[in-house]
């Protein structure tokens, strides 16, 4: 039976399979073994070390006794392209769908299972990092070089405006989106940052220098601000065959006014300061951005959350899983994602209830209550999203030095552009990566097939 008439045949019992489940299960037929046992079949899961699901046919159907809330999961499609692949469909059952086996259990195997049942370590033992400690040290001694190669590579793909007219010609674009984000980098202000930018163009990095005032009005024009965001996409475009999880968050930067973000964050008074409100989806595997926005204004988490991901699917990443802290759920945003085939892990709060009536909303709810171990594992990566808006304040400043709002966004804008070029330079000395970008015309209008975007 092929994979369209596994579809139409579910579709007509039970549901449907999704598009990314289906994809995600002709990947796992492709790299992962699927072993042949006396009941069935035995799968390595891919998310999990150590753990193996198992798959049997019966009258009623395949079932599979791996926690997806699904009744058709990936491992079921993996196993039907493998049969078909070798050609032994004929001699399986016929693929219709019934119900989830209840009674299904997970067997790892004896060593996984003594080592499950081993004695906890001591208390204070520390667990082993696993760290490229060669690549780390040539990514830290050559960043400052590698950064200005790769921002000068990206600032070639900015297009210029035709010039017109016999006066002076304008300082170019490339000039200052290059002067700007390196000053961000190297944590100057404008005026002190003026011999750095003597010495940029000495070194060929921008055609010509040019005074403080000419960036200052750069950040201050609205549409800096798309130009940027689409520089932080496209500059995460080289690792899209590595990021397949993806965690959004958002934090504050402050500006030189009064006030503490914390403060603010927490409501520890009325301080009166202004914050950028900054909303980022982090590849959790490299803390490499995506998808970002920035705003003085106060925008809620949620609905930024169909532009980020909608702007990461358009730089033609794969998005898999999407963890997320609780400020993201809700029900069209599980239905949402669901749609787009992605794994939601999303917390729920103390008061949510269940509807009873088989939803998605109650399959989520049901993983999350009843298979915490699973759920902790997934949600854990969104820890990775923190670590990176911790590196980018430590590392870029917590605030700001513009004055106007627009400003102000278009400098933390910066600050997230130079990490995602640090996370490039890591990339190429510990993954071996090679960084190739495309054109910023293919990320500022990103156009992805994608159902209509929730309504929250």
């Amino acid at each position: 039976m092929s994979n369209a008439e596994l579809i139409s045949t579910h579709v007509a019992g039970n549901g449907k399979v999704d598009g990314g489940r289906l994809l995600r299960g002709e990947r796992i037929a492709a790299s992962t073994p699927i072993v042949k046992t006396s009941t069935g079949w035995s799968i390595q899961s891919q998310s999990r070390s150590g753990v193996y699901y198992q798959l049997t046919v019966d009258e009623n159907g395949p079932h599979c006794n791996c926690p997806d809330p699904m009744r058709v999961c990936k491992h079921v499609v993996a196993l039907q392209a493998v049969l078909e692949r070798d050609g032994k469909a004929k001699n399986a059952s016929p693929f219709t769908f019934g119900p989830v086996v209840p009674d299904a259990v997970h067997h790892p195997p004896q060593a996984q299972q003594d080592r499950k049942n081993a004695a906890p370590p001591a208390k204070g033992a520390r667990k082993k990092r696993r760290r490229d400690w060669e690549g780390y040290n040539l990514a830290q001694n050559n960043e400052k070089p590698e950064l200005q190669q790769l921002l000068h590579a990206l600032c070639a793909l900015v297009p210029e405006p035709t010039h017109h007219g016999k006066g002076r010609r304008p300082v170019s674009v490339r000039d200052m989106v290059f002067a700007e984000i390196f000053r961000e980098y190297t944590g100057l202000s404008s005026r002190r940052f003026k011999s750095a930018v003597i010495e940029l163009a000495k070194e060929g990095f921008i055609s010509q220098p040019f005074s403080h005032n000419i960036g200052t009005r750069f950040l201050n024009q609205p549409e800096t601000t798309d130009l940027l965001r689409s520089l932080i996409t496209e500059s995460a475009r080289p690792l899209q065959s590595i990021e397949r999880t993806f965690a959004p968050d958002s934090s504050g930067f402050s500006t030189t006014s009064y006030g503490r973000w914390q403060e603010e964050k927490h409501g520890r008074g009325n301080t009166g300061a202004t914050y950028v409100k900054t909303h980022i989806l982090v590849g959790v595997r490299t803390h490499i951005i995506t998808a970002a926005t920035a705003s003085v204004q106060p925008v809620g988490d949620i609905t930024q959350l169909p532009t980020l991901l909608n702007e990461t699917r358009g730089a033609q990443f794969t998005v898999d899983e999407l963890t997320a802290d609780a400020a993201y759920l809700s029900e069209p945003t599980l239905e949402w994602l669901y749609t787009l085939g992605i794994d939601a892990w999303i917390p729920f709060r103390k008061n949510s209830k269940f509807h009873y009536d088989n939803s998605l909303w109650d399959r989520h709810l049901a993983v999350f209550l009843l298979n915490q171990d699973l759920f902790a594992e997934h949600y854990h990566q969104r820890s990775q999203v923190e670590s990176t808006f911790a590196n980018i304040k430590d590392k870029y400043r917590a605030s700001v030095r513009g004055k106007t709002p627009t400003s102000q966004a278009n400098n933390v804008l910066c600050k997230l552009l130079a990490n995602n070029l640090y996370v490039l330079i890591r990339s190429i000395y510990e993954l071996g990566l090679k960084p190739e970008f495309a054109q910023i015309g293919n990320v500022q209008n990103p156009a992805p097939t994608t159902p209509r975007l929730p309504s929250f």
